[in-house]
């Protein structure tokens, strides 16, 4: 639900918090709501310049914004909702099929006595080692992790992140022990959420399935130390 509540709350990057802005600030923290505000002021009135053109929500993620393509005075504020998992794309190179092809790659230096000469000559090698480690890589896909973070986690996250930027805006040593407090809370909170987590997954290992023998596979293997490069 979003629009003009005329409720002013420094939560949301207002100066100053009236009386509805506190009622609306409780409602929010008492029904684990979060408050969706641009960063920069919505209605440049006569006075000083307010956010009060926000939204309640509630498990959403979004990003938002206010434009001021308007001549009200009251800018239009943009939510913009992501639906969708990032997918990334990672190279992962044959290293040595890398060394091959670079043993085997042609390379001259120019004259290194001059700035031209020198920048030609860099990016020359930088095109050549590029080169070779694209001609000799895979490329895998690969979804973004979606957290796994309980709901209320998540709005402390949120409203952890609204604390800190209101004490980077004031420096009021207040703002800076509300956003502390809350930020070792949420440490807190997932540690414990991790090892309740690990724990829930040692007690589902079994030996029938192979489970078991994986998750200690991948505890003892060593992480790949790549050599540097010699000619």
């Amino acid at each position: 639900m979003g629009g003009d509540f005329n409720s002013h709350h420094r939560h949301w990057n207002c100066s100053r918090a009236n009386t509805f802005g506190k009622h609306l600030f409780k409602f929010s923290t008492d029904n684990r709501l979060h408050i969706a505000a641009p960063p920069t002021p919505t209605r440049f009135g006569n006075l000083t310049p307010s956010t009060i053109d926000i939204a309640l929500i509630k498990n959403l993620n979004l990003n938002c914004t206010a434009d001021c393509a308007l001549t009200s005075d009251h800018n239009p504020v943009l939510f913009t909702f992501d639906h969708t998992n990032t997918n990334l794309t990672y190279n992962i190179p044959n290293w040595a099929k890398f060394y091959t092809h670079l043993d085997n790659a042609t390379y001259t230096p120019h004259n290194l006595n001059t700035p031209d000469g020198l920048e030609f000559s860099i990016n020359h090698l930088t095109n050549i080692i590029n080169s070779c480690y694209h001609a000799t890589s895979k490329k895998i896909l690969k979804t973004a992790k979606i957290s796994h973070f309980s709901i209320e986690i998540r709005h402390k996250i949120t409203t952890r992140n609204h604390l800190r930027k209101i004490w980077q805006s004031t420096r009021h040593p207040n703002d800076k022990h509300n956003y502390t407090q809350l930020n070792n809370e949420i440490n807190y909170l997932i540690r414990h959420e991790k090892n309740k987590q690990w724990n829930n997954h040692l007690s589902s290992l079994s030996t029938h399935d192979n489970s078991l023998w994986h998750t200690i596979k991948s505890i003892r293997k060593q992480t790949r130390i790549i050599p540097p490069l010699k000619k």
